[in-house]
Order: structure tokens, then C-alpha cells, then sequence
């Protein structure tokens, strides 16, 4: 059941794609007045690996939200809970999961160029680990499981 999902929106995003390669935009005016929340979680800087699937490069983070930015209505947490949304653009909250230093250094710079707000969900020192983050690393760096154990 999965699969026939992801086959038809796949489907659907590459009509989508056809359509503005030719020159007929399409544009989600059905979704005009409500709230899309997009999560990311890290960036990595234009010249490094990613570490995961969860992180995007810094120029492609740039170059998307400049596009949100010029097509959508992008909010705030305090705008989305006090419903200041505008009824004629689709509405996007931006959140930034689990606090990653690249928010800040890399990430922050870019929100304040373009001003554009978004909200971050950092996870306390005392927090568990993330693990997937950890064997994302461990596989990125190549380190051997045997050395972690020495």
C-alpha cells in the first residue's frame, strides 16, 4: 500500500515538473489559507559529505527557502498559534529538529539574510542519544566499530 503511494506521488511530482519545464505553472491554490509544516533537521556546508539523509547542503537550503519565500507565506510559531496566516497563499512553518550546531552557524545566517522565521527544537545535553545519528557519523567518518569499543 506504501509503494502505491509513493508511486503516485511520484507520479504526480513529475507531471508537476513537466508542467513548469513547458511552461504551465502549477500551483497548489487548493491550498490556499492553510499551514504546511516542513521539518529539516541539519545542513552540511557546500563542500562537505552529508552526514545523513536528513541533512541538505547549504546552498540547496538557501536556494529552497529563498524560492518558499518568494511563492508562500512563510510563518512564525507565535503567527501559526495566533492564526495571523493569509488566506490567499499557502502557509509554511519551518521547524529544525534536534538543535545541530549547523543551525546555527550555517543555517541562521541564511534565515536572517532573507528574514524569514522558523522555529528550532533542541534536545538537552541530558537527553539519549540519537542513534541514527550516531551510525550516520560512524559511516560517514568510517570508523570501525572494534575501535569504539577499545
Amino acid at each position: 500500500m506504501i509503494i502505491l503511494v509513493k508511486i503516485r506521488l511520484k507520479l504526480k511530482w513529475l507531471f508537476h515538473d513537466i508542467m513548469e519545464w513547458v511552461g504551465i505553472p502549477v500551483k497548489l491554490n487548493r491550498r490556499k489559507g492553510e499551514v504546511q509544516v516542513l521539518c529539516f533537521h541539519g545542513i552540511c556546508s557546500n563542500n562537505q559529505a552529508f552526514i545523513n539523509s536528513r541533512f541538505i547542503l547549504e546552498k540547496q537550503c538557501e536556494a529552497l527557502l529563498k524560492a518558499l519565500d518568494v511563492e508562500y507565506n512563510i510563518i512564525s510559531l507565535e503567527d501559526f498559534i495566533k492564526g495571523h496566516q493569509k488566506p490567499n497563499k499557502l502557509n509554511i512553518l519551518l521547524t529544525f529538529d534536534d538543535g545541530y550546531l549547523n543551525n546555527k552557524t550555517l543555517l541562521l545566517p541564511i534565515l536572517e539574510k532573507y528574514q524569514i522565521p522558523a522555529s528550532f527544537f533542541v534536545t538537552t545535553k541530558n537527553s539519549n542519544p540519537k542513534w541514527t545519528d550516531l551510525f550516520d557519523i560512524i559511516k560517514n567518518e568510517k570508523i570501525s566499530f572494534l575501535k569504539l569499543q577499545n
